[in-house]
């Protein structure tokens, strides 16, 4: 214990001991909130004083306890006064300065020593000055809106929606159109099926803040259209600080209930791992040509057959509990190797409970003819329930190796399980529909993520050849997901005459009862380098020229494998019992030696694959006025990328992309009046095919009932970027812009119908062309403008409108127009765009009371989920979402939050229309969510 005790003390790094002080901070120019390298801070009357790192950070040390008045200045800018500056024994003094150029001020200023708390506005200040179209959201934010993760926190973002909790579009884009980067680093994504990273596996209180860039310019990489968004880790802090939070939530559907649907698990599923339990068997694992089967070998499939220790495909009903949240972070500054050095360490941890019961999923078909009716094949009550746990850490250092140099080093590791049971019943069509013949779908499965993150950073600043500044990042990115022992579990019953039940486990049309294995991991390297030069080109004020490289490497496993319990003859009968069913009296041969069920390998060679993508790049671009006053800027260049990609499978089908892309960049702003600019941009970018896209697979989508394919022929596509966007600033914090853009797409990769297919399959293929075009609002406005009385009050909204358009296949158009539309137009929407985003704020912050209370409210327009040529297109419809948190700080130490979510409890649902009448597709409710959090701070 002593040993703990003295290590957290070392921790502190003398937080608490000796008589004097620390002054701590930051400088920056006012005007666009970047540091001023090298500005001085001089302590009044004393021998004191400190210049400013790349970071615009200073640190004087080692001032005996008083009141100070320190001096800050900067060659062309104007000499700021600050006093009453108190130094207090083992504690650090926080400062934020922001010095003004010598022209817009003529005389000293004075001020007084003031808390940091601005960081909302030091972003808007960034995007005020950046010479991209960009919006950003700050961790301020995050805690003010009670977000866990950062998807729940960027879709408040301008143009921002999030699908499944988990994927970013942007625009109204997909996420094959949008692309993730952390500190500025390649982040793979854990999702097979898609391009873009699930934003739930990152905790919100290991981020510093999100920005979203809307335009590309040639230091950012070029394979996005939609948004770029870098996620930028905390920094360490200028004092020592602790931060302890934990939290209590309770949904009105999910929590607390006594027949939450779940089964047996592994003893480590509450921190996300499987023990082994759902272990494939050691036995199981050879080729399918050494499989067994029926014909021959008998002993040793009857083994395989009765390898499995659980064979159970059923639920049973348990007890959910709150949902609960703990996180702990901390942070400080010392000394290394005789050195300036700070750190920060961070870990949490989330298990929450969710469910939905008496949902509904319909499935339908169309007669042959004209009818403008749809006929059900299925119609199924639906319940599921989900049991997540998350949890994640972080630890990063930076050493200060003088004022112009700095290595930072991050490692962060995100782990999450869900355990899921989905239990769907109702009547199906047999030979005619009726209420008589009852389908029954099981589904057992366990998700298992995790993504590793090492990150090597430096930043240096070369005074001796003309204050060249070098930025580097080096970085390395595990990225695991394994879903072992999915079990699936079909059967029948036909209602008698008598009221009794008729059970079957019926082949046709369904699956047998099945188990599947499914692993990825992937690995990614990148490796990026930045040089900035200051030079004066068309004026006598300074540009910059930047130029650099970056090296991207992934590699992909896939494997997928598939088990099926098929029967050789009628036995066994089927008694409604999935574990009777699949008892051990009932794998192999009856006494008679004839075969029962026995274990069939169902996989696919094709659906087990290896990848890798290498892409190479190079840039040059210029920022520089074009006036003497730098109302008029530009920003141009362009960024050759180099792409390489491969896959084969393991049957030997094969597939591969090289290209050589050049994509231009070109901005223009201007300065209309103070604090009010004009954007202009072009640019050109690119979207390359996901490797599942690339794979030749075969896919069953169990919940749309469709077949999905890849395709080894794929294209990557090129796409044309316009955005104009007039913003205004009038005073801090408040911001208004209108931002319209155009985008136009040459082989866009849509997922299409097989139109020559059996049954419902899909396949990615490159369709002609397609347009996205829209415009963006956004306004916030403190409310002081009405009353007085209402200083504390400030109105926020945002609205994106979306407008695409893509082709339809020649197939797909005459297809849906003799089918069930003959009006059907060329073209249609893109997959999951919606026409608009809407985003709303109210919140009252009264810092001196410390009270903080925020409503925020979110809503998305229609957009379209499926597409099919036999039946009309299903639609996701609107699901406004309404929320409130009030925080209350109770010291300089305690604060309690009670925050309320999805108020309105919309229905989640999607249709399909038809002559009039709306046909339900999937319908269910999340439930209200209602949470108690407290945190404890030292800073």
């Amino acid at each position: 214990m002593r040993t703990v005790i003295l290590l957290f003390c070392l921790l502190m790094g003398g937080y608490a001991f000796g008589q004097n002080g620390t002054i701590r901070g930051t400088v920056v120019d006012d005007a666009n909130g970047e540091p001023l390298i090298g500005a001085t801070v001089a302590v009044d009357g004393t021998q004191r004083g400190a210049s400013c790192d790349l970071d615009g950070r200073f640190s004087i040390e080692n001032l005996p306890v008083g009141t100070y008045k320190l001096t800050v200045s900067f060659i062309s800018y104007q000499t700021q006064i600050v006093n009453n500056v108190e130094v207090k024994a083992g504690e650090v003094a926080l400062l934020n300065i922001r010095l003004a150029e010598e022209s817009e001020v003529l005389d000293e200023i004075v001020v007084e020593a003031k808390a940091l708390k601005d960081s909302e506005d030091a972003l808007l200040t960034v995007q005020k000055k950046s010479p991209k179209v960009l919006d950003a959201i700050s961790s301020e934010q995050f805690s003010r809106n009670g977000d866990r993760d950062i998807a729940s926190a960027v879709k408040r973002v301008t143009g921002v929606s999030v699908e499944g909790g988990k994927y970013v579009y942007v625009r109204g884009l997909g996420d094959r159109y949008s692309k993730t980067v952390m500190n500025g680093a390649d982040l793979p994504g854990l999702d097979p099926e898609k391009n873009s990273v699930q934003l739930d596996m990152i905790p919100s209180n290991l981020v510093d803040n999100v920005i979203i860039y809307k335009t590309f310019s040639p230091d950012l990489p070029g394979d996005f259209a939609g948004g770029l968004i870098d996620i930028e880790t905390k920094d360490f802090p200028d004092a020592f600080t602790m931060q302890v939070s934990a939290s209590l939530g309770y949904n009105t559907q999910s929590n607390l209930k006594s027949d939450f649907k779940t089964y047996d698990g592994g003893k480590l599923d509450g921190l996300g791992f499987d023990d082994g339990t759902r272990e494939l068997p050691s036995q199981l694992n050879v080729s399918q040509d050494d499989f067994p089967n029926i014909y021959m070998d008998d002993e040793k499939l009857i083994e395989f057959t009765k390898a499995f220790d659980n064979t159970n495909f059923d639920f049973k009903n348990g007890n959910s509990f709150l949902d609960h949240k703990l996180s702990l972070s901390l942070g400080n500054q010392s000394t290394l190797f005789g050195k300036q050095f700070g750190w920060i360490a961070a870990i949490n941890y989330a298990r929450s409970w969710d469910q939905y019961t008496k949902g509904f999923t319909g499935r339908y078909q169309k007669p042959s003819g004209n009818s403008q009716e749809l006929l059900p094949t299925s119609l199924l009550e639906d319940n599921k329930s989900t049991e997540d746990v998350t949890w994640g850490g972080m630890l990063s250092g930076t050493l200060k190796l003088s004022d112009n140099h700095k290595i930072k080093a991050n490692l962060l590791h995100n782990q999450a399980g869900t355990k899921n049971v989905r239990y769907q019943e109702g009547p199906y069509e047999r030979t005619t529909f009726d209420n008589k013949n009852i389908f029954r779908a099981r589904s057992l499965w366990w998700k298992e993520r995790s993504i590793s993150t090492g990150q090597l950073i430096g930043e240096h600043l070369f005074s001796g050849l003309g204050n060249l500044k070098v930025d580097w990042i080096s970085s390395m990115t595990l990225s695991k997901q394994d879903e072992p022992d999915l079990r699936f579990f079909t059967d029948t019953y036909e209602i008698q005459d008598d009221g009794s039940r008729k059970y079957a486990v019926t082949v046709t049309p369904f699956n047998p009862p099945s188990r599947y294995y499914r692993n990825m991991e992937e690995i990614n390297f990148d490796n990026k380098i930045h040089f900035t030069l200051p030079v004066k080109i068309l004026s006598e004020v300074e540009s910059k020229i930047k130029f650099g490289g970056a090296y991207t490497f992934k590699d992909r496993e896939f494997r997928e494998s598939r088990y099926e319990y098929a029967r050789a003859g009628n036995k066994p009968e089927h008694n409604g019992n999935p574990s009777d069913y699949l008892s051990e009296d009932h794998l192999g041969k009856d006494a008679e030696g004839n075969w029962m069920i026995y274990l069939d390998n169902a996989s696919e060679d094709p659906n087990n694959y290896d990848a890798d993508q290498t892409v190479t790049a190079g840039y040059l671009m210029v920022e520089t006025p074009l006036t003497n006053n730098q109302k008029l800027k530009t920003t141009f260049g362009a960024r050759l990328e180099m792409t390489n990609i491969d896959l084969i499978t393991f049957n030997d089908i094969q597939g591969s992309i090289e290209t050589q892309d050049i994509l231009p960049s070109i901005s223009f702003t201007y300065e209309l009046i103070k604090d009010m600019n004009l954007r202009l941009a072009y640019n050109k970018t690119l979207a390359r095919p996901t490797f599942r896209e690339f794979a030749p697979l075969a896919t069953f989508d169990f919940v749309g009932d469709f077949v999905q394919l890849g395709n080894p022929n794929l294209e990557r596509t090129l796409i044309d970027n316009f955005d104009l966007r007039w913003e205004y600033y009038p005073r801090r914090g408040e911001y208004f812009s209108v931002s319209p853009f155009y985008k136009r797409f040459t082989n866009p990769i849509e997922n299409t119908i097989n139109v020559n297919a059996t049954n419902l399959e899909y396949q990615y293929r490159n369709v002609g062309e397609a347009t996205v075009y829209g415009i963006e609002l956004e306004a916030r406005k403190n409310l002081d403008f009405i009353a007085e009385g209402l200083k504390n009050f400030k109105l926020g909204a945002n609205v994106t409108l979306v407008k695409s358009e893509v082709e339809l296949t020649e197939a797909e158009l005459n297809t849906i127009r003799n089918r069930f539309n003959p009006d059907q137009e060329k073209t249609r929407q893109l997959y999951m765009q919606s026409p608009y985003i809407v985003n709303a704020f109210l919140q009252y912050n009264n810092f001196d009371k410390g009270w903080d209370v925020n409503l925020t409210y979110n809503v998305f327009g229609e957009r379209l989920y499926l597409v099919s040529t036999e039946l009309p297109f299903v639609y996701e419809k609107p699901r406004p979402d309404l929320g409130v948190s009030v925080a209350k700080t109770l010291n300089k130490k305690w604060k309690v939050t009670l925050r309320a979510r999805n108020l309105l409890n919309p229905d989640y649902l999607q249709e399909m229309e038809l002559g009039g009448t709306d046909y339900t597709f999937q319908k269910y409710t999340k439930g209200r969510s209602f949470s108690v959090g407290i945190k404890y701070q030292i800073n």
